[in-house]
């Protein structure tokens, strides 16, 4: 819904977060990356393990309840995710490589990852990104899931070549616990789903999430925000302690400062727009 905001009946905020998503795309843009690493849950997902994308390319549509599907990525998939993905298991992290038909087949894409690499290249279509795409498995313990994240940022930072310049994307969500009066079927998850409904956790989980991260403060994710996490029933969490166990493991060289764009829920779920800027810390 964050894609088109002149989409007739679309929920309130929606249009917000577009507009939050387009400067965070600019604030990417800005740093003139050369690679793009796209972690999420909801991607092409092997049960217990991560699942690094491999092969040349990948193509899809943001497709979702048979809307969206005009929303088109194709992108290339860089040559180190084979790298990556062995520097994952050598960290004694549970991951493994995908790949579609054959070693050189095109994987597919949907909204997961097609969302935000929209948002990227609406700045500029003909930009030659290289792209490390990794989806998670759901229900992994924090320790797991910061582990992940201190194994890929030592990746990026210290086995890519320097010539990459890497923006790391995190496509995630909030709670998705949130009462709503939206009405259409297109903007409300799959009955056969019975989320149950908990305003005051879902509330209080997204206002977490969005302290974190401009607090800074580890203990607010992983003492605050993880203890609710079954009531709060968000999909994208575990890819936020990635991102902390990203900033831990290279906290000693550098500082992540993270600004809030928007924190909303349209409808039943959260979603929160957010950028950080990082910079070396002298010595």
């Amino acid at each position: 819904m964050t894609l088109d905001p002149e989409m007739e009946g679309l929920p309130d905020g929606a249009a917000r977060l577009n507009a939050a998503c387009v400067v965070a795309a600019q604030q990417v843009a800005s740093t003139r990356p050369t690679t793009v690493c796209l972690v999420t849950p909801h991607g092409l997902t092997l049960s217990n393990t991560a699942a690094v994308y491999l092969g040349s390319d990948a193509r899809g549509s943001a497709e979702w309840n048979g809307t969206w599907a005009k929303h088109t990525a194709h992108v290339t998939l860089h040559p180190a995710a084979r790298d990556l993905a062995a520097h994952l298991q050598s960290s004694r992290c549970q991951a493994d490589s995908l790949y579609a038909f054959s070693r050189d087949g095109q994987l597919p894409l949907r909204w997961a990852e097609v969302v935000p690499i929209a948002f990227l290249l609406s700045l500029n279509p003909e930009t030659a990104y290289t792209y490390l795409i990794v989806s998670f498995p759901r229900n992994q313990s924090d320790e797991t899931n910061l582990a992940f994240g201190a194994a890929l940022f030592s990746f990026l930072h210290n086995i890519l070549p320097e010539s990459d310049r890497v923006a790391v994307v995190i496509s995630g969500d909030l709670s998705h616990a949130h009462s709503t009066n939206e009405k259409n079927p297109i903007y409300l998850p799959d009955p056969r789903a019975s989320l149950p409904v908990n305003d005051f956790i879902a509330q209080l989980f997204d206002s977490k999430i969005a302290e974190w991260i401009s607090s800074g403060d580890r203990n607010v994710l992983l003492k605050e925000a993880s203890p609710i996490i079954d009531n709060a029933l968000s999909c994208g969490f575990g890819a936020f302690v990635w991102l902390q166990g990203g900033f831990d493991a290279l906290s000693s060289i550098l500082s992540f400062s993270g600004t809030v764009l928007e924190n909303r829920h349209p409808t039943y779920f959260g979603m929160i727009v957010a950028i950080y800027n990082v910079l070396p810390i002298e010595t």
